[in-house]
């Protein structure tokens, strides 16, 4: 029986599931002579915090907006090391959330592909750019960012926003923009 595009999805994401996962073990392995503060490991406030976010992300809320106010409330990681921190940090329970997501959800096949290589693409692209800037930058980044969430949440809080719909995708000028 051949395989859906769903399935290929999948099986790409199990693939880079792996890969990523290998590249932390691997990161980890080299770096365990440095000391605790050097090899910047998970704390349990972090792990609780990623726990937090990642479960509110299921609902729609996101995780990286709030995970970046806390982290910057409780000073629990620099500025500079957020959009790197975030990047990394959440991708495991992201990997988790897009098995069940995708199995479970009903979502046009271009739609989903073509999000998730946005998503891909922009965090790879983004991460790398970020991390050559200065802290200054990276917060005011980081502010707007958060002011924009904030506004989009308020929207749809208010009803302001546009209608949530039943449409399982998109084409055209939607699917650009998206």
């Amino acid at each position: 029986m051949p395989l859906d595009a769903k399935s290929w999805l999948l099986v790409a994401l199990g693939v880079v599931a792996l890969f990523h996962v290998s590249t932390i073990i691997g990161a980890v392995l080299r770096h365990r002579s440095l000391s605790p503060d050097e090899r910047a490991m998970p704390t349990p406030t972090g792990i609780g915090i990623g726990f937090g976010t990642n479960f509110f992300d299921t609902l729609g809320i996101g995780s990286f907006a709030p995970t970046t106010s806390l982290f910057r409330f409780l000073k629990t990681v620099p500025d500079e090391k957020i959009p790197g921190t975030l990047n990394v940090g959440h991708t495991i329970p992201t990997f988790i959330e897009a098995f069940i997501f995708i199995g479970a959800v009903e979502v046009d096949a271009t739609t989903l592909i073509s999000m998730i290589a946005a998503a891909t693409l922009g965090a790879w692209l983004g991460a790398g750019l970020v991390s050559s800037w200065p802290r200054r930058r990276i917060q005011s980044g980081m502010g707007l960012c958060l002011l924009v969430a904030a506004c989009l949440l308020a929207a749809k809080a208010l009803g302001v926003g546009p209608a949530q719909g039943v449409a399982t995708g998109v084409v055209g000028t939607k699917l650009a923009i998206a």
